[in-house]
């Protein structure tokens, strides 16, 4: 009987030793969905708004910046005071051309940075985009990338063609 109950102890501690898996310290973006609805806008305004959602995880949680974060490299002349991009391509003679457009989808992610020892970081981000003018049928792609404090690149992760209807 104590044979078995050793045996047992081994077999349980065995099994439980779990390595951690380890993902990288570069962030890694996965497209999600895209939610197209009707609203409308703060005045009341029939408006379409759509909701781009992608997840993503990193390794070493570092996704995120405070709101004191404005020195450099986050100061307000650098690409980093941002961390989420968001590239818009609109069909165009039948070719999707990036879009200049006079607000750039650009934002920053509060710091996520997770308590504790294992700081890896997986979650969801999902952004709201409103269509205020567009034409029925207006065709569209967008591509999103994100940068982590250490100033790594996500890989760009690019949405299917969304039609507006």
């Amino acid at each position: 009987m104590r044979h078995f109950f050793l045996f047992i102890l081994i077999i349980v501690t065995v099994f439980s030793c779990k390595k951690p898996v380890i993902y990288s310290k570069i962030p890694a973006l996965e497209y999600k969905s895209f939610e197209l609805k009707d609203t409308t806008d703060l005045l009341d305004n029939k408006i379409k708004q759509g909701v781009l959602t992608v997840s993503f995880v990193d390794g070493d949680g570092d996704i995120g910046l405070s709101p004191s974060d404005t020195l450099p490299p986050f100061d307000t002349s650098s690409i980093y005071f941002y961390n989420l991009y968001i590239d818009v391509y609109k069909m165009q003679n039948d070719t999707l051309v990036l879009q200049n457009l006079q607000v750039p989808l650009r934002y920053r992610i509060q710091d996520l940075t997770p308590k504790g020892q294992n700081k890896t970081l997986k979650g969801t981000i999902s952004v709201s985009i409103n269509y205020n003018y567009y034409d029925i049928n207006d065709t569209f792609k967008y591509n999103v990338f994100i940068y982590d404090r250490a100033l790594n690149k996500s890989n760009v992760v690019e949405t299917p063609v969304l039609i507006i209807k």
